[in-house]
């Protein structure tokens, strides 16, 4: 029997393919292959099949899969072949075959014979290795985790096998083909090294020696800059080799040419129009003799070599020189190396001699003065050029630079040079010197925004992601183009990228960078690594005190061990004690290396930190609850609970409520671990409540996801006498969908509660409800009385504790200004609008706020008054869509149509008040609803329709008497009668026509 991954999952049995059955029960058969020969726990295929996320009962499902298995493999072998042992399952493989162990086999096989010197041999070992693959592996299951560890892993040996043929191949001289070849791979995997340098060797090979070392500078870009670390040694020992033509690379004939060549762009310069115009401005200045010099300044990756080669290339065709010259991190250059190249490229355009052109090196002033005297002297045309990472060139190059500017006016020389940096609200001291001491432009690139993301990606991938996915992908990247570049090409191949993607996972490492960085880490120290992996978890920056903290060891002793990653590029120091990852996909790759088991036990270390650090910023809170959370079992329940709770809290005072949700969906979780009894009953109906809580505002009051959170938690708390805030909350839901005479019942029970136990949530909530069942009633003298004891009577609620949906006195107001609107003191109700919204601006409470922003429309709306309302309504719908309240908005907009068609224009919005209020009523809202209908009526009958305003009016009189909320009888009859007049108007006159 034939086992296949490198693919889609088959089997096949003498030649005949085998139907293993629908995506789960190939699931278990792929993790046990994955696997194959050893001991799977129960457990652990479980995790893997179903993602983490099994149904109710998944052991009785995964049973039945595997019986359906071992039918599906049977030849009388099956019990053999797919065994119970324990708690778990093995596969064994026997005389069966897998094709990827097949594939690594042949892979070993071939680079162990390439190790013994026998490329001939090793070459179709290799060769067979590579033809058993099919497609991208496990194709089927790229959604299921599992298969990307495993897809990761083997794309990674793939690559492996992939350089030992190209190894092969150079050993036997197989030229022919071999640079398209490499280059190929070089595009998919540019963060391979050894590619890289097969690459510089095939092309030195075939007589390109230019072409080879500027595939090094491309490829020391790549690594120096953009991730941070240096070549390896290895590498640089190839570079000095074909730079000195050494015999042993049997080097081709030499090349010549009078301008160095431009490197080539691999992703598209996207988003810089405006920076490729004033550069190109500067090009023209310098053609016609009036030189200048500009610094590209920006982090790594972010495009400062792609934009100067962009310049570059335009010079070069339109028949400028270009020479350009890079600068190595960590090399020990001679003083003003960086000019000394630049004078030998144009001493041989000009045909002097390199010694004549090159000044003595005696002195610092003196010495940049005659460098720059000499280059100005050589630079007879038009000339570009470009110093490519400047910052890591020696002082006296960059004096030399700052010296030369002073001459460029009077010279056809544009200098560009790049300087990595990130923050241009804190540039460097030498940065500022240079700026300081030069005549000196500046151009500082930042990370693409949304759009111009958008359009990376779609160039990269031919697919145009939707706004939710260019939104996540900035966030991620910071819109820096190289990162967009890996990720996108990684999104692609785990097929997870489409025009229709809403939202990305956020744990793919392109493999290339993990390969990179895990070479790196090979070489740290073991307590190295370990500082790494902790600050790692803990963020892109951190500090030596809470990674000490973290790993039980003085700040000191962390520095100590991290001095090595500084060295290598990993990590930057940024100020004392204060270190950031060299860039994002540094940090992900760091985290991609570690055990799952060891990265929760980190997440559990951070977490018990974070739980003692009395002093914890906001910031810290929500990491400590993502920490909890990441932790699982390896932090006991009621600590993750507390950590989980300080984020609610914090996301209650900025209003962040589909934080809180998913903060109490996971708390509830994380209660499951709790043992049973009323403090699990507790803190389970307080969870329940608190994402009723939220749901209320995110889904809105009367929703189902409300309704259901409701019903747990009643469950819960009449086991424990914890009532009023689930009291309050189904009130609230039955006030929302017009079941008002309900409402008040509960509402009295609210205050009766309070009465009887000094609940200030049942007291706050029960006055408010009553308060808004009076008014719906048409009880205003009843309504005021109880908002006046709600506002000034009650106990205050600790809304910090309980959350903004549990504290009704911001919301209070509103209703008391409906109330004195009907009484005609439109000044008075305005005033308690105002009131409201200082009080919930005072708290954070951007729920509260909404409520009274409409309020205040409602108050205009309900007085009859339009003037001015149309701009208001508008900017209270922007400010409420911004704030995810979209239902809210729903009123805002039937309120401006009004406005708008009664107001001068006289537009026509019924049919958008007619959507509006579909969206207001979308989940059984009847709030107000009667009302709304009589301000649609008004719009029809302005338009001349009044029967079908007529036919409004009387919808609207029937949801008021379904409802009871009757506190709009008087004007939904003056309506109707105003109406009839019209009417009978009409009558007349048709009358009087047919008398004449």
């Amino acid at each position: 029997m034939q086992y296949s991954l490198l693919g889609p999952l088959s089997v096949t049995a003498d030649g005949g393919r085998i139907e293993l059955g629908g995506l789960r029960q190939r699931a278990v058969l792929a993790v046990l292959l994955v696997s194959a020969d050893a001991l799977v726990d129960i457990d652990v295929l479980i995790d893997k099949v179903w993602d983490g996320d099994p149904p109710q009962k998944p052991v009785s499902s995964l049973r039945a899969y595997v019986a359906n298995l071992r039918r599906a493999l049977g030849d009388g072998r099956a019990p053999e072949r797919l065994v119970t042992e324990g708690h778990g399952y093995r596969l064994r493989l026997g005389d069966d075959t897998l094709d990827c162990h097949s594939f690594e086999a042949d892979t070993d096989r071939g680079r162990r014979l390439l190790a013994d010197g026998d490329p001939a041999a090793a070459l179709p070992h290799l060769s067979r290795a590579l033809g058993l693959w099919r497609g991208e592996p496990l194709s089927d299951f790229r959604d299921l985790s599992f298969a990307v560890d495993e897809v990761h892993r083997l794309e990674v040996v793939r690559l492996d096998c992939v350089e030992a043929v190209f190894d092969a191949r150079l050993m036997l001289g197989r030229d022919a083909g071999l640079v398209a070849d490499i280059s190929a791979e070089v595009t998919g995997h540019p963060l391979r090294e050894r590619l890289w340098g097969q690459l510089m060797l095939a092309l030195h090979r075939a007589g390109r020696r230019g072409d080879a070392l500027r595939a090094y500078d491309r490829m020391r870009t790549v690594f120096d800059r953009e991730l941070g670390v240096a070549p390896g040694a290895a590498v640089e020992r190839l570079a000095h080799d074909i730079r000195s033509e050494a015999a042993h690379l049997t080097p081709g004939p030499a090349t010549s040419t009078r301008r160095a060549a431009v490197r080539s762009r691999k992703r598209p310069l996207v988003g810089r129009g405006h920076d490729v115009r004033r550069l190109g401005d500067e090009l023209a200045a310098a053609a016609d003799g009036h030189g200048s010099a500009t610094l590209i300044v920006g982090e790594s990756g972010i495009g400062k070599t792609a934009l100067a080669a962009e310049i570059a290339r335009t010079a070069e065709s339109s028949g400028a020189a270009t020479i350009w010259i890079g600068h190595r991190a960590a090399a020990d250059l001679s003083p003003s190396w960086t000019w000394n190249q630049v004078l030998r490229e144009l001493a041989g355009r000009t045909g002097a001699p390199v010694h004549q052109a090159a000044p003595p090196a005696d002195g610092d002033r003196r010495m940049a003065e005659a460098m720059a005297a000499a280059v100005a002297a050589l630079v007879r045309e038009p000339t570009v050029v470009v110093l490519d990472d400047v910052h890591l060139a020696d002082p006296l190059s960059r004096d030399t630079l700052a010296v030369l500017t002073g001459a460029l006016p009077r010279l056809p020389l544009l200098v560009l040079a790049t300087w990595q940096h990130g923050d241009p609200a804190r540039p460097g001291l030498e940065l500022s010197r240079l700026l300081a001491g030069a005549d000196l432009r500046s151009v500082w690139l930042h990370g693409l925004d949304a759009e111009r993301t958008a359009e990376l990606v779609e160039h990269l991938s031919g697919v145009a992601p939707t706004g939710a996915v260019a939104d996540q992908l900035v966030a991620r990247t910071g819109g820096n183009p190289l990162y967009l570049t890996e990720l996108t090409r990684l999104l692609m191949e785990r097929r997870q990228l489409d025009g229709v993607t809403a939202a990305l996972s956020d744990d793919g490492v392109p493999p290339a960078v993990t390969g990179v960085i895990a070479g790196r880490m090979a070489a740290l120290p073991p307590d190295t690594a370990s500082a790494l992996s902790a600050a790692a978890v803990l963020g892109l920056e951190v500090s030596s005190t809470r990674v000490g903290a973290v790993l039980g060891v003085a700040p000191d002793v962390v520095e100590d061990r991290l001095a090595a990653a500084v060295s290598a590029g990993v990590v930057v120091p940024e100020q004392p004690g204060r270190y950031r990852f060299s860039h994002g996909i540094v940090r992900d790759a760091v985290i991609g290396r570690l055990d799952p088991g060891d990265r929760s036990r980190l997440h559990a270390d951070i977490s018990r930190v974070l739980l003692t650090d009395a002093g914890a910023l906001d910031e810290d809170a929500v990491a400590g609850a993502d920490h909890a959370w990441r932790a699982g079992v390896r932090l006991d329940a009621e600590a993750a609970l507390t950590l989980l709770a300080r984020a609610a809290t914090t996301a209650w005072s900025r209003s962040a409520y589909r934080e809180v949700a998913e903060l109490s969906r996971r708390g509830l979780q994380v209660c499951g671990r709790l043992p049973d009894g009323p403090d699990r009953l507790r803190q389970e109906a307080d969870l329940w409540l608190q994402l009723a809580s939220a749901e209320a505002v995110v889904t809105g009051q009367t929703s189902a996801e409300v309704s259901a959170a409701l019903r747990r938690s009643h469950e819960i708390g009449s086991q424990i006498g914890h009532v009023a805030v689930e009291r309050a909350l189904r009130c609230l839901e039955a006030c929302g969908a017009g079941r008002y005479r309900e409402g008040a019942v509960m509402a009295d029970g609210l205050i009766e509660l309070f009465s009887d136990t000094g609940d200030a949530v049942a007291g706050s909530a029960g006055y408010y409800l009553r308060g808004l069942t009076d008014f719906a009633a048409g009880d205003v003298d009843g309504c005021l009385d109880r908002i006046e004891t709600l506002l000034h009577e009650l106990p205050a609620v600790d809304w910090r504790r309980h959350g903004h949906m549990a504290t009704f006195d911001v919301r209070g107001y509103g209703v008391a200004a409906w109330a004195h609107a009907l009484r005609g003191e439109p000044e008075r109700a305005r005033a308690l609008v105002a009131t409201g919204l200082e009080l919930a601006e005072g708290r954070n409470d951007t729920f509260g706020a909404a409520i009274l922003l409409t309020s205040q429309l409602q108050v205009d709306a309900i007085r009859g008054s339009h003037a001015w309302l149309a701009e208001q309504a508008e900017s209270t719908v922007e400010r409420l869509t911004g704030w995810g309240f979209d239902q809210l908005a729903g009123t805002a907009r039937i309120i401006g149509g009004w406005a708008r068609a009664l107001g001068p224009a006289g537009e026509d919005t019924a049919e958008e008040m007619r959507d509006a209020i579909a969206t207001h009523s979308r989940d059984g809202t009847r709030i107000f609803l009667p009302l709304y209908y009589a301000l649609l009526a008004d719009v029809q009958a302005a338009r001349g329709d009044v029967s079908g305003g007529r036919a409004t009016l009387n919808r609207a009189e029937l949801t008021a008497f379904a409802t009871g909320e009757r506190v709009w009888d008087a004007q939904l009859s003056g309506r109707l009668a105003a109406l009839r007049q019209r009417r009978d108007h009409g009558r007349a006159d048709d009358a009087g026509r047919i008398a004449e």
